[in-house]
């Protein structure tokens, strides 16, 4: 994947990649010289927004990123199959949840710092 991002075209000021935290990363080198900031979260962005869209959900750290997917994806976004991409898009859209991350982000540096660049700020 972050091989992938190095080379993606484009002149893009930086680049964010996301990863779970429960696989280990070894590509480390490959990030010295390049415009990526990596954030591994553990377990998963999904059990971030566990926390805020689900808030009665007991997430830890030592559940598996997949079991964190999966209930996201069935308490959040309402799917018993594996989401799409359409599904995760659909829900970030939505009014009501820009509002929840916007509020959120004050609470969560993690979750802050990946809208921060998604927004184009530094």
């Amino acid at each position: 994947m972050v091989k992938k991002a190095i080379h993606s075209p484009g002149d893009f000021d930086k680049k964010l990649v996301i990863i779970d935290g429960d696989k280990p990363f070894k590509q480390k080198q490959i990030l010295k010289n390049s415009k990526i900031e990596l954030l591994i979260l553990s377990p998963c962005l999904e059990s971030i927004l566990l926390t805020i869209f689900s808030p009665k959900t007991k997430v830890s750290n030592t559940i598996s990123a997949e079991n964190c997917k999966k209930k996201f994806q069935k308490d959040t976004l309402k799917t018993t199959t594996k989401a799409s991409c359409h599904d995760y898009e659909k829900f970030f859209k939505n009014k009501t949840t820009k509002s929840l991350l916007e509020k959120a982000r004050k609470t969560h540096p993690v979750l802050n710092r990946i809208i921060s660049i998604m927004a184009g700020q530094k």
